[in-house]
């Protein structure tokens, strides 16, 4: 059996059998040319995935963010090649877009035309490695917010031990990180009083003196945030980030890390991160932390959950555990949450109570 063309639409979703018992025979007929079209299926493991990325076929992608701005991280905003939208597509796109969250894979893949199947690290490690060996800043004005974010560790374990207590401080302007705390600890007598400590010395360093800590304790099964917040407010002018009625603390969620990974990269990018001079830390290799700081970060991933069906879409974790979870990430999302929380205070509505 043979043909001259083979036409697939919807290539990446055709039963992978279907194409390896039908449309490959064919394909070693001598003439025949096969025409796939398709949005492309992210898993490396998608049969179309890997036609599209052997080398063996000629490609055409057609998408609507051009290579700058996806650089950038501008994405949505960017318009560029509007002119490639055709006559007769909905005036303003897809009339459901507004249903997709901006940063969601199914809205970059159908909308945009975007999938990307390079490296599953979240960050430049060369990046990284610039923002921590660049010089040192100090402050030249009075700052009124630090933001002070906590994971109080909910003793998960990972390859060496328990997770980690972390705390990290960064300032409302230019993302000038001043505080950094990471412990291995097992219950809550071995960071006892750390926090309140990590304050009082932030608002020792010039121009912090009279500032106000917006606290935001990571909130795990119990009600360990709630101990960290009152152990807090010993030291006057706290405000505290609750997102839960009955008991306190900030939730985190998939879309709340799509956006610390998007704000974080897009802050990197831009060379606006910076290490206090006088950074504020207790910990007693603060050379060694700040290394598995930088590690962290690098080793930051999105993950591909594929779907076992065509019909339910792949899942998308992020994480700096690894695959296999056997790796630590308390420094690196805890410093995430700082990023994304600074530059969402002041304009997201959900946060305009705390002013």
């Amino acid at each position: 059996m043979g043909a001259n063309l083979i036409v697939l639409e919807e290539a990446a979703y055709h039963e992978e059998y279907v194409i390896k018992t039908i449309v490959m025979p064919m394909m070693s007929v001598s003439g025949t040319a096969l025409f796939g079209i398709s949005t492309l299926n992210k898993s490396p493991s998608n049969i179309y995935t890997k036609m599209v990325t052997s080398g063996l076929f000629n490609n055409y992608a057609v998408t609507l963010i051009c290579d700058d701005c996806l650089k950038t991280g501008i994405r949505e905003a960017c318009k560029h090649y509007d002119w490639k939208i055709p006559k007769w597509f909905a005036r303003g796109g897809n009339p459901l877009k507004c249903l997709f969250p901006t940063d969601d894979e199914s809205n970059m893949r159908e909308n945009n035309g975007i999938v990307d199947l390079g490296d599953n690290h979240c960050f430049s490690a060369r990046l990284v490695d610039d923002f921590i060996a660049k010089p040192r800043r100090t402050l030249h004005e009075n700052i009124r917010y630090v933001f002070t974010m906590v994971d109080p560790s909910a003793g998960s374990e990972v390859e060496g031990g328990l997770s980690d207590f972390a705390i990290i401080s960064v300032c409302e302007r230019d993302t000038i990180l001043v505080g950094m705390e990471q412990m291995k600890v097992n219950n809550y007598s071995d960071y006892q009083g750390i926090l309140e400590r990590h304050i009082k010395k932030i608002r020792k360093i010039p121009h912090l003196e009279n500032c106000v800590n917006i606290l935001d304790v990571e909130s795990g099964t119990g009600f360990e945030a709630g101990r960290l917040q009152d152990e807090a407010r010993k030291c006057g002018d706290i405000t505290c980030i609750d997102d839960f009625t009955r008991k306190p603390g900030s939730k985190t969620n998939h879309s709340m890390k799509a956006e610390c990974v998007e704000w974080t990269k897009s802050i990197l990018q831009n060379g606006k991160l910076s290490i206090h001079r006088d950074l504020v830390t207790h910990n007693t290799k603060p050379l060694e932390m700040l290394t598995n700081f930088a590690d962290q970060l690098k080793n930051f991933e999105k993950f591909v959950v594929a779907s076992k069906s065509n019909t339910v879409p792949n899942k998308y974790v992020y994480s700096g555990k690894g695959s296999n979870k056997n790796k630590k990430d308390d420094l690196s999302f805890t410093f995430l949450r700082g990023v994304r929380l600074v530059n969402l205070f002041f304009t997201n509505s959900s946060y305009r109570k705390y002013h």
